[in-house]
């Protein structure tokens, strides 16, 4: 088994730091055929540090899809799992050890939208989905930053 694991520098930086800079480090796209490493990477994204502030913030952003006048159905729970689990990727890709709301914000659109059913009069003013995700990221306020960074150790 093969995987492509990102195309940037720096997910290739986050590979090496929690590998111990195997010889595949600097080579991109990153390839694994050991299972073992696939199964270390997808465990240390667990490890990053999500905040009570920001985890608010993805339930409240996929509530706000579900109380949307456009919709007929919202995101579920699952999409809330969906949100956090991208955005501590999306952290983790970033070298980061916790998520931010900007990182919640950057995968929201594509892990939302094809979650909602929208109200079939939208579809004749051409509204997508991704409209109405956007709709609920300009109106959930966004947490402070302070109230986001990973605990000290």
């Amino acid at each position: 088994m093969i995987a492509f694991v990102s195309r940037s520098t720096v997910a290739i930086r986050f590979v090496c730091l929690t590998r111990g800079r195997p010889p595949q480090c600097g080579q991109l796209p990153f390839r694994s055929d050991d299972r073992e490493t696939l199964l270390e990477l997808q465990a240390s994204v667990e490890h990053v540090h999500v905040s009570e502030s920001v985890g608010r913030y993805i339930v409240e952003l996929v509530r706000g899809t579900r109380e949307s006048p456009s919709t007929a159905v919202g995101a579920s729970p699952r999409g809330s799992l969906a949100l956090l689990k991208l955005a501590r990727g999306k952290a983790a890709l970033a070298g980061r050890d916790f998520a931010t709301p900007d990182d919640v914000k950057a995968i929201a659109v594509p892990a939302l939208a094809h979650r909602l059913v929208l109200k079939p009069e939208l579809w004749i003013q051409r509204l997508a989905a991704e409209d109405i995700v956007r709709e609920v990221l300009d109106r959930v306020p966004t947490p402070k930053a302070e109230d986001v960074a990973a605990p000290a150790s």
